[in-house]
């Protein structure tokens, strides 16, 4: 590439977040990602900057996903995993892992 060309590809590249912050940002309900995934959404892979587990994708609207966990539901997770390897007779309901999407735009 041209010196010139660079020029401008930075410029534009330094410019981005400042012109996307610029944009309305709308308003959705958050989803879960089992709902996601009942109306044909994908996961994909994310990077860890917005710190979201993964993504969800179908066609052009995509979805980043995250954790909603709670202590109280990890400790009964642990406590009942833990309980069930000492003795599988014991029962092995535990609380599902929350998984909130939101909408990207």
């Amino acid at each position: 590439m041209k010196p010139f060309h660079n020029y401008f590809l930075g410029l534009a590249l330094a410019l981005l977040p400042t012109l996307a912050s610029a944009l309305p940002v709308g308003e959705r309900d958050f989803m879960s990602a089992s709902q996601l995934a009942q109306n044909g959404f994908e996961p994909f892979a994310v990077s860890s900057t917005a710190r979201a587990s993964f993504g969800m994708k179908k066609e052009a609207d995509m979805y980043l996903c995250w954790l909603a966990d709670t202590e109280e539901n990890a400790a009964i997770r642990r406590r009942v995993i833990g309980s069930a390897l000492d003795d599988n007779s014991l029962s092995r309901r535990v609380p599902n892992i929350a998984v909130a999407c939101i909408l990207t735009q």
